[in-house]
């Protein structure tokens, strides 16, 4: 097999470290796309680390002109490692027009380019494998298909982002600020200078959408995913939850609900879980992700989310899946689409700072249209699952008060209310109950 690689960074170079790593030499990278040359020493150097896996040249490995890749013929595998969206979609789509099949890391233009991708790879015959693009270090997405195509999934549910994971686990287990889990991250690697992909759920919500269309063999768009994130987070939050014996993770959800499995309720949520909970273990920046089906109930894959070698060695299970002639199906066979409104959540809502009740009580009358009952919650002695036991016996909408002004529980409202309150009052945490 030969192939190029596209990009030179972390998971490009960890891919070849593995490949470096294995004893069989089947896989030759003819190829390097960077950006640009860099230092003739840089250069040199590299080309010497790519020595052991490439039968090309020094002098012609790289090149910074995709056409140099897409022209070569005895290219069958592009490996996009580039990041980003429409820059290696048109990488990617080039490539499969030029009969090449294409592995990717890359989420974030799976989840936007999704649809074109697929239908693209089945029209030129080419395949598309993407298991480094969520939860690398995690068989999961060859896993899943495997699963889809036996039994059918009916739900996944997980924690896909290890930064936001490594914070939430260093501000419970240590009593750190926000900011100072953050700077930790930032200082190993986990984190990017600019983290907001992470701590905003937007990487998660590219992960759990990709899955989503992989599991349920459908596909919809990232507008249509709500996504709430640890932004806002404090150490009273953490506090509250340590107070009722709950865990707070990011998770992401997807399930198929309603007569005869025809939507999907899909969203990423801070969600405070009991500290009993599968998911209430996972620490610093591993991952876990648990999938429901039809024959084999639920069972959970946990490793590590990220990093060089654990992408890279998902990169090279997708080649040498290619290598063997298999491959797993991504298929677009159905039309089932997400329903927000059906999305009903429970959530803990807290203001940076003190609001009136009225005022709270009053925007959310003008998003439901309903009257809004208003309760207590004793934050010392009242549990949790009690209240939401009541909920499922009620379908009225439910506030409850505490003696922390800028603290509320707030039952039945659906994501799209949600994120309206959260953009109105866009300095609260808020996390699933």
């Amino acid at each position: 097999m030969n192939i190029a690689i596209l990009g030179f960074g972390v998971v490009a170079r960890g891919t070849c470290e593995i490949l470096k790593n294995r004893k069989e030499k089947d896989i030759n990278v003819a190829k390097v796309l960077r950006r640009n040359m860099g230092s003739t020493k840089q250069v040199a150097n590299d080309a010497k680390f790519l020595k052991p896996i490439s039968k090309t040249a020094p002098s012609k490995i790289f090149t910074c002109d995709i056409k140099d890749i897409i022209k070569t013929k005895s290219i069958d595998t592009v490996v996009e490692c580039i990041g980003g969206d429409d820059i290696p979609y048109s990488f990617c789509e080039a490539a499969m027009k030029a009969k090449k099949n294409v592995v990717t890391s890359n989420k974030k233009m799976l989840a936007k380019y999704y649809k074109k991708l697929i239908t693209l790879a089945k029209t030129k015959k080419v395949l598309l494998l993407f298991e480094a693009s969520v939860c690398g270090g995690i068989p999961f997405i060859n896993t899943l298909s495997n699963m889809s195509n036996v039994s059918g999934i009916n739900s996944i549910n997980g924690i896909m982002n290890g930064t936001s994971n490594y914070i939430l686990y260093k501000m419970f287990e240590e009593d750190l600020s926000f900011e100072e889990a953050l700077k930790g991250a930032q200082e190993l690697g986990y984190a990017e200078a600019d983290p907001s992909d992470d701590i905003d759920g937007i990487d998660t919500k590219n992960k759990i959408l990709i899955s989503s269309n992989l599991a349920f063999k459908t596909v919809n768009n990232l507008k249509d995913v709500h996504a709430f994130g640890i932004r806002n987070i404090d150490i009273s939050d953490i506090s509250f939850c340590k107070k009722h014996k709950l865990v707070c993770k990011l998770i992401a959800s997807a399930s198929l609900v309603g007569n005869k499995k025809s939507q999907i309720l899909i969203d990423v949520f801070p969600t405070f879980l009991s500290n009993k909970d599968s998911f209430a273990n996972i620490s610093l920046n591993n991952n876990m992700v648990r999938i429901n089906s039809f024959g084999l109930g639920s069972i959970d894959l946990v490793g590590a989310g990220a990093g060089s070698l654990p992408t890279g060695t998902a990169v090279v299970s997708d080649l040498l899946l290619l290598n063997d002639g298999k491959e797993y199906k991504a298929e677009i066979s159905k039309n089932i689409k997400i329903n927000n409104e059906q999305n009903i959540c429970d959530i803990y809502f807290r203001n940076d700072s003190s609001i009136e009740k009225d005022e709270l009580i009053n925007f959310i009358e003008s998003l439901t249209k309903n009257d809004i009952t208003v309760s207590n919650f004793n934050l010392k002695d009242d549990d949790i699952e009690r209240l939401k036991l009541e909920r499922e016996n009620g379908k009225d909408i439910v506030v409850y008060t505490t003696s922390n002004t800028n603290t509320y529980l707030i039952f039945g409202l659906n994501v799209i209310q949600i994120d309206k309150l959260s953009k109105k009052f866009n300095k609260a945490f808020i996390a699933k109950i």
